[in-house]
Order: structure tokens, then C-alpha cells, then sequence
């Protein structure tokens, strides 16, 4: 319980100071930052201090949402520019493989090894992308928040099939801070979602993902299907069209319907084809 109470309450609280500090023209877009936050409390409370140097990539997933959420905080509260901030997006996973598996890439046969470059790749291309659009200027947390949290749930059911506890429970924890940064959203958005919440929030839940595609026995066709996920957002708001109060209220309700169908797909792909597999460890 504590690892869903502490991620979530530490979020609220964090959005709120951040949105303080920067004040109304430069927190709405650091307050995202509070996902990043509400994961590195829920890491602790889960699992300790990490090594350093971190060791395994569970641990390194701490440091490069630490690190990310502190550098998406500066920048937020510099204003960059939304061309950076999408571009951070899509650079980050990229950084996350390769220090995830760079010893397993120097050490592969490349004639008989190239599927693990195929997986790279796809999986640079495809979580680039998500994490770039995740990026939402004045009063829109409320989106990517959802799309996180909805993908959230979907890694960590997806986690039980790759027979990976810490996984699922760490994707609980996003889950939980991401909803932490929903309350303060919901029924009208408040904040943006800058380059904290798509380094912080976004690279937890990449970070996880690419633990679940390289270390365990997660179906791969699975997390593909669960990255539809952000594609949900203007078919939500086709469902729910308008501008007035009912309709931006009504419209995060939509998108998380929406955002539901990929999720369920993908653990229905799961376990169609795997059923609950043995981790590899990690």
C-alpha cells in the first residue's frame, strides 16, 4: 500500500511546490515534474538507495529519472523552446538503451545477433516518438498524465506475463504519481507538461518498458500494442468535441476509455501467446 499512498501524495505535494516556486508563467509546465519526484519517493519506500555506480538496470532506471526530472525542471524554468523539449523526448530513449545494454551490444555476435539491434532500433523509433508528443503547453497535464497512467497499468500487467515483480510494481508507483498529478488536473487542467514531465514521468515509463523488452520474457508484439496508447488522445477528443467546461471535464474521462482498448489488446496479446513466462533477471 505504501508503495501507491507514498508515490502519490509525494506527487501532489511536489506539483503544487513546483508550480509555487516557478510561479504562474514558468511552474505550470515544471509542475510535471511531480511524476519524476513521486517515482524517485516510491523507489525508496520499494526498493532503498540505490548502488552507485548503479548496477543493474532497475537501478539505473533511478538515476535516469532523478536525473532527468532535476534537468527538466531547469529547463522548464527557463522556457525553452516546445522544438527542445520534443526533442529531449525523442533523444531519451536512445540514451536509455544504450546505457541499459551497451555491454550486450559490445559483446553480440553481430551475424547471428542483428535481432537485438532490430528491437533497439523499433524501440528507439517507437518510444522517441510517444515521449516527443507527450510535450503540452499551458493547462493540458491532464492528456499525458491519463496516456501515462493508462500505460502504466498496461506495463505492469505486462510485467506479470514477463514474470517481472519489480517491473509491475514500479509501474504501480508511475502509475500512482501520475495520478497524483491528475488531481490537481482534473476536472480542469492546470499545468503544461514540459521537459520535466517528459524526461521525468515519460523516461520511468520508457525506462520500464525497455527493462520488460531486453530483461524479461515480456511479449514484444504486446508492448508494441500497448504504445497505441498515445495515439488515443484526438480520438478522445473527437469523442468529446467542444470547448465548454463539460466538455474539457468530460474529455480526460474519454481518453482514458479510449486509452483502455491498447491496454487491455496488449495483455490480451499477452497472454494469448505467452501465458506467464519466467523472467531472465534483472
Amino acid at each position: 500500500m505504501q508503495t501507491v499512498l507514498v508515490p502519490g501524495a509525494v506527487a501532489v505535494f511536489a506539483a503544487g511546490l513546483l508550480w509555487f516556486i516557478g510561479g504562474a508563467d514558468r511552474g505550470y509546465a515544471a509542475a510535471a515534474g511531480a511524476i519524476g519526484i513521486g517515482f524517485v519517493a516510491g523507489y525508496f519506500v520499494m526498493l532503498g538507495v540505490p548502488s552507485a555506480p548503479p548496477v543493474s538496470s532497475t537501478q539505473k532506471l533511478f538515476y535516469v529519472v532523478a536525473g532527468g526530472t532535476a534537468l527538466g525542471v531547469l529547463l522548464d524554468l527557463m522556457r525553452p523552446p516546445p522544438a527542445l523539449t520534443r526533442a529531449a523526448g525523442a533523444m531519451t530513449p536512445s540514451v536509455i538503451i544504450g546505457w541499459f545494454v551497451w555491454q550486450r551490444l559490445f559483446a553480440m555476435d553481430w551475424g547471428n545477433d542483428w535481432g537485438l539491434i532490430v528491437k533497439a532500433v523499433a524501440f528507439a523509433a517507437v518510444a522517441g516518438a510517444a515521449l516527443a508528443s507527450l510535450y503540452r503547453d499551458r493547462g493540458a497535464a491532464v492528456e499525458p498524465g491519463v496516456m501515462i497512467l493508462a500505460s502504466a497499468v498496461g506495463l505492469a500487467g505486462l510485467a506479470f506475463f514477463g514474470a517481472s515483480a519489480v517491473v509491475a510494481q514500479l509501474s504501480g508507483v508511475v502509475a500512482a504519481a501520475a495520478g497524483g498529478l491528475l488531481l490537481w488536473n482534473w476536472p480542469f487542467s492546470r499545468h503544461g507538461f514540459g521537459v520535466a514531465g517528459v524526461l521525468g514521468g515519460g523516461g520511468a515509463l520508457m525506462g520500464l518498458a525497455a527493462i520488460l523488452l531486453f530483461f524479461s520474457d515480456a511479449n514484444p508484439l504486446a508492448l508494441a500494442v500497448l504504445a497505441c496508447v498515445f495515439l488515443a488522445a484526438p480520438l478522445a477528443e473527437r469523442v468529446t468535441p467542444g470547448r465548454g467546461g463539460l466538455a474539457r471535464a468530460m474529455r480526460p474521462i474519454a481518453l482514458a476509455v479510449v486509452a483502455a482498448i491498447p491496454v487491455l489488446a496488449a495483455l490480451g496479446v499477452a497472454f494469448l501467446m505467452d501465458g506467464a513466462g519466467v523472467g531472465r533477471g534483472i
